[in-house]
């Protein structure tokens, strides 16, 4: 059984060195029907699987130029703030209407990202956001994150791909915001963790190679138009899954 979590696992960190989303969604919902404590080991061991995830697709970018730093840092900074905040209002919020818009959202984006070709990516990188627009961005990331538990990745790489980010400096972009994020939020549940280290480190280095693997293909073989198309079509979905998600929250009468 533990073969089949594992090949999972390495795939859902292959999906994210492609496409800078998804570790979220998956690795918490696995770990579960594995049979890990939710909130003492599911959580805490699917956060530290996202840092490296993350710092293994931030890094495969990085070292081809397609990530922007300080965009990076200061989305990262301003979601601290937006997190608490995210955590006070899920209980006065009705969180299946937040879902709703929510993946009207996405979808849109994502449809809008298939429709569109995909951007001349300038040397002086005029696409690059302005520092209010970016604390803004973050803010959002970090409350949305907190309100409705998903990663930062399929919050953030859609929005910078509307902003008209490049593919590929948007997937990279998001990665590292991903990194620190699920770092501190790592540490944050790191009192109350109680999963095996014998288990972690074999799931550890599952997610390093396959986010290694998955960056370096969406990086240096995958064509733009491919790679954009690929991840458009699996915001859509995503988004179709949270609004559906958002419909059966509200009819239980969240």
């Amino acid at each position: 059984m533990f073969i089949i979590l594992f090949s999972r696992i390495f795939l859902a960190a292959v999906s994210f060195g492609v496409m800078g989303l998804g570790s979220g969604i998956y690795y918490t919902p696995l770990l579960a029907w594995f049979g890990l404590d939710f909130v003492t080991e599911a959580v805490p061991l699917a956060l530290l699987l996202s840092v490296f995830t993350g710092a293994g697709t931030a890094h495969t970018y990085h070292k081809c130029g397609h990530i922007h730093v300080k965009t990076s840092i200061m989305a990262a900074g301003a979601a601290f703030i937006g997190s608490p905040l995210g955590v006070l209002a899920l209980h006065r919020t009705p969180v299946g209407a937040v879902k709703i818009v929510l993946g009207i959202l996405a979808f849109y984006v994502g449809i809008r990202a298939l429709r569109k070709g995909e951007p001349v990516c300038h040397s002086e990188r005029s696409y690059i956001l302005n520092n209010g627009l970016t604390l803004f961005m973050g803010f959002l990331l970090g409350f949305f994150s907190a309100l409705l538990g998903v990663g930062g990745g399929f919050l953030l790489t859609p929005v910078l791909l509307t902003c008209g980010y490049p593919t590929r400096e948007a997937v990279g972009t998001a990665s590292l915001v991903v990194t620190i994020g699920a770092t501190n939020s790592f540490l944050f549940h790191l009192h109350s963790a109680s999963f095996s280290p014998l288990m972690a480190v074999p799931l550890i280095i599952a997610v390093v190679v396959g986010a290694k693997l998955g960056g370096i293909w969406a990086t240096r073989v995958a064509h733009p138009k491919t790679l954009r198309t690929v991840l458009a079509s699996t915001i859509v979905l995503v988004a179709m899954g949270i609004g559906y998600d958002g419909v059966a929250t509200l009819l239980r009468g969240g």
